[in-house]
Formats: structure tokens, C-alpha cells, sequence
């Protein structure tokens, strides 16, 4: 049965791929219209250095390439083809982007890029990874030798297209730092501010671990390490700070605890660092003036006869009576 149920999938794959490629022409850009753009993700990963020549200016390096667009041309059903939701097709026989290195020095460019099989999955994206050993120019720069910093770049673009056919799209990583921002316009008496600070916690942590993992042991602490080290300790210091604010916010009084209801008000030393000093640095203005001389707090009395609570206001200032319970008494 399993055999069978193999082979059965096999020809749906066959199927499928003959599907796509009947009528599949790898030298058409794979756009419903042309006039519109076509979208290519393009990252370049560093996997180490292999040799630096200061003499012929030259920068060996292994890299690993990855490129993601959508092909219109190969969308299908799923439910059309056993379930079948991606496939791996042959380089060569799809569209591809002819990004290549412009400031490559390697007479053998080509033998040096291993190409792979594309990935393509059943909404038309594919994602073409490959691997080779690149030879740049580099200018040196021996000025400072030996203590010299060499700055080498690579120069990716399309072959074919020129820069006014091709939109250049850059992360913006000023949005996240603006996200990042707004974290503080959270009310204090919102939880989220912990729950944030927590995860970032963990997510520090989980960074550290990785790092400690990846690098080998040296003497030096690297960089990143003591980067995440600094950030942790603010992260830990800026959730401290959350707790400490909620719990002036949701601070109770021991007579109403039970009762769920705020009532003591904010201490007086936090009241003149935050209220006054603070927020004239911040230029921000409390008005901290008591109008009335007496603050009105709540208090609970408990009736001694039936056991019943009671809700009362007390005044600060001139106490006034105390409420009594008559005694009922019955003449016979």
C-alpha cells in the first residue's frame, strides 16, 4: 500500500510539472502586465572570508545568495494535485534575474556559482538559493599598515537592466525604532508594558544563548555580546520601572484590599521627584495645588449586630462623629 501510495504521488508531481511547463517560456519576465514592476528579493549572506590578496587588490569570499519573486506562471491548485503545495524544479528551467557581481575578478564566475534546484510553492513564489566562491576587487587601502581597516564592497545589479527600469527598495529601519518609541505612550495603568518588557527579556536571552553557541572562545568579549548585555540590563531596568509605576497606579489601601477599590494616594517622596523636579526638567506642568484642606478617603464599617459592611466617607481633618449603631429597645 505504501508503495503504492508513493508512485501515486509521484505521477501527481509529474503531472503537476507538466502542467506548469507545457507552455512555460523561461525567457519571458513572468509579469501579467508589462508595464508593471517585477519584485525580486535579493540577500547576500557572508559565510566567512576566504582569502584577502593586498598585492593584486583582490577579496575571495564564500557567499551564499538568496532571491525570491513571484512567477504568475506557476500558481495551481492544491486540491488539483493530491495536496501537493510545493515543489523543486530545475534552475534552468525557469525565469530568472540576471543579478550578477559587477566588480567580479574571477575568469571562471560561472564554475564558481553552484546552482541549485528553485523552490516554487503553489501561490507563484520562488526562491532561487545558491552558493559559490566570489573573487572581488578591492581597493586596499595601506596608508595605517599594519594596524590599516580595509573596507571592500560588493556590487550587486542586474546585467541587462539599467537603473532607471529597476525601483531600488532599502529596509527602513527607522520604523521600528519609532515602534519602539511609542511603547511609552502606553497608558501606566496598561499590563502591556510588562508583558513587552518580559519578552524582550527572553528574547535577549535567547540571543546571548545563540551568540555563546555560534562564536568560538576568545579572549575578547565581542561587540554584540556586550551589546545585548547592556540592552538586557535596560530591558530589565525599564520593566522594573513598569512594576513600579503600576504599583503606584493600583495601589490599595489594607482597609479595602478585599474590595478591590483604590485608595491611597501618591507617596509624598515620588510626589516631589516626579511631580515637581521631574517634570520641570520635562517642562510639564502638575497642578499639585489641594483645593480643600480635607481629602476624602473611603473606609468600611462593620455593623457588630447583623455582621453587614458598611461604606463610609471620612474627611482628613476635624474628625467627625463617628457613625453608631442604635440599640433597639423593646419595653414590655
Amino acid at each position: 500500500m505504501e508503495y503504492k501510495k508513493e508512485v501515486r504521488t509521484c505521477d501527481e508531481e509529474y503531472q503537476l510539472i507538466r502542467h506548469l511547463m507545457g507552455k512555460y517560456d523561461a525567457s519571458v519576465r513572468p509579469v501579467e502586465n508589462s508595464s508593471h514592476p517585477l519584485l525580486v528579493t535579493f540577500g547576500v549572506s557572508l559565510h566567512h572570508i576566504i582569502d584577502v590578496e593586498e598585492k593584486d587588490q583582490l577579496l575571495t569570499t564564500n557567499c551564499w545568495i538568496t532571491q525570491i519573486w513571484t512567477d504568475h506562471h506557476l500558481r495551481w491548485n492544491v486540491s488539483d494535485f493530491d495536496g501537493i503545495n510545493v515543489i523543486r524544479i530545475p534552475y534552468e528551467r525557469v525565469w530568472k534575474p540576471d543579478i550578477i557581481l559587477y566588480n567580479n575578478a574571477d575568469p571562471n564566475y560561472r564554475s564558481a556559482v553552484i546552482n541549485t534546484n528553485v523552490i516554487v510553492k503553489n501561490t507563484g513564489e520562488v526562491t532561487w538559493l545558491s552558493h559559490g566562491i566570489y573573487v572581488s576587487v578591492c581597493d586596499i587601502n595601506v596608508e595605517q599598515f599594519p594596524f590599516d581597516i580595509q573596507l571592500c564592497t560588493m556590487k550587486w545589479a542586474s546585467w541587462t537592466y539599467d537603473g532607471f527600469q529597476i525601483l531600488h527598495a532599502i529596509r527602513n529601519d527607522s520604523y521600528h525604532v519609532r515602534i519602539t518609541l511609542l511603547v511609552f505612550y502606553v497608558p501606566s495603568e496598561s499590563g502591556e508594558k510588562v508583558t513587552l518588557g518580559i519578552s524582550a527579556l527572553l528574547s535577549m536571552t535567547v540571543f546571548l544563548m545563540t551568540i555563546r553557541d555560534t562564536l568560538p572562545p576568545t579572549e575578547k568579549t565581542p561587540l554584540i555580546s556586550l551589546y545585548y548585555g547592556v540592552s538586557t540590563c535596560l530591558v530589565t531596568f525599564s520593566a522594573s520601572l513598569s512594576v513600579f509605576t503600576l504599583n503606584i497606579s493600583y495601589r490599595q489601601t489594607s482597609d479595602v484590599v478585599r474590595r478591590g477599590v483604590r485608595g491611597q494616594p501618591v507617596p509624598a517622596i515620588v510626589r516631589e521627584l516626579v511631580l515637581q523636579r521631574l517634570a520641570r526638567l520635562l517642562c510639564i506642568n502638575f497642578d499639585t495645588d489641594v483645593k480643600n484642606d480635607s481629602t476624602v478617603t473611603t473606609g468600611v464599617q462593620v455593623n457588630p449586630r447583623t455582621g453587614s459592611r458598611l461604606k463610609a466617607e471620612i474627611l482628613d481633618g476635624p474628625a467627625p462623629a463617628s457613625p453608631r449603631f442604635t440599640r433597639n429597645h423593646n419595653h414590655l
